[in-house]
């Protein structure tokens, strides 16, 4: 029973604070980045146009959470909408740090692995929900449309993108367990589509 609470707890967290998807991101680039510290090269942020604009957004943002009558709201989000404050800062972190490293083609291919693993995990996650069939007890997860994308439509439209992607990859990939793993992906994702019947998503194929 404490172990299923302690899951609870978790995967609560992870849905309210970062949406799925971004999770193998943030880890990989970390990795990524503890690397490089560790090898001694240089470590750049990435400098645009939009840094100015951004942090005014940011700041503005953070500003209305103090003074908002539901902080918890602000910051976390809520049901279908999972994203506040603490969203908002682990993107721009995120940009920041995934920028620079994306010069490198590897940590491309890394990084659209990464994608595709996030969007599979998720897409499996509402095909279960979809079936009755949930992960945690929690309330807000005990829903045949749950998503940690936010809804169905949503889903359906990563699904859709990591189908397109997916394919791509399979015909140039030559480890015969990924190219496994991207089939089976691909599959997963094609069923969800199919069940949900998501316009949006069948748009994008």
């Amino acid at each position: 029973m404490k172990q299923n609470n302690n899951l609870t707890f978790i995967l609560g967290w992870i849905s309210k604070a970062i949406p799925l998807y971004l999770l193998p991101f943030t880890i990989l680039l970390a990795m990524l980045w503890a690397v490089r510290l560790m090898t001694g090269q240089k470590i750049e942020l990435a400098k645009s146009i939009i840094d100015f604009p951004l942090v005014v957004f940011t700041s503005v943002y953070a500003l209305a959470t103090v003074f908002s009558m539901n902080k918890t709201v602000s910051i976390f989000g809520s049901q279908g909408r999972w994203l506040g404050l603490f969203s908002l800062v682990v993107f721009v972190i995120y940009y920041y740090i995934a920028t620079p490293l994306y010069r490198n083609p590897k940590a491309i291919r890394t990084a659209v692995y990464a994608f595709l693993t996030g969007t599979g995990i998720a897409t499996f996650v509402s095909l279960l929900s979809y079936f009755n069939i949930f992960i945690s007890s929690a309330t807000y997860m005990k829903l045949q449309n749950f998503s940690f994308y936010g809804g169905t439509t949503q889903t359906a439209m990563f699904a859709s993108l990591s189908i397109v992607m997916a394919l791509v990859l399979i015909a140039y990939e030559k480890n015969m367990l990924i190219k496994i793993g991207l089939v089976g992906a691909t599959i997963l994702s094609i069923l969800y589509v199919a069940l949900t019947g998501a316009l949006a998503a069948w748009a994008l194929l």
